[in-house]
């Protein structure tokens, strides 16, 4: 956690679609699963564990030309 999400928890949660800050008990429970058997056939993956920050929201892909994601 940075000193700015840590000082002003506040103002960071509003961006976080979770609506939280992520915890240790969040990073190790994608840990636990890489290493249980479940994790099993998960080779060469990046697991982003961050609360839904990385995700775009629904309508981002309105306004990109030519997204592969876009339905109509």
């Amino acid at each position: 956690m940075n000193r700015i999400a840590r000082d002003t928890p506040e103002d960071i949660i509003k961006y976080i679609p979770s609506r939280r800050i992520g915890t240790w008990e969040d990073m190790a429970g994608a840990a636990v699963f890489l290493a249980s058997r479940a994790g099993d056939y998960v080779v060469g993956e990046t697991i982003i564990v961050d609360g839904g920050v990385a995700k775009p929201p629904a309508t981002v892909s309105l306004f990109i030309k030519d997204d592969p994601y876009r339905t109509f």
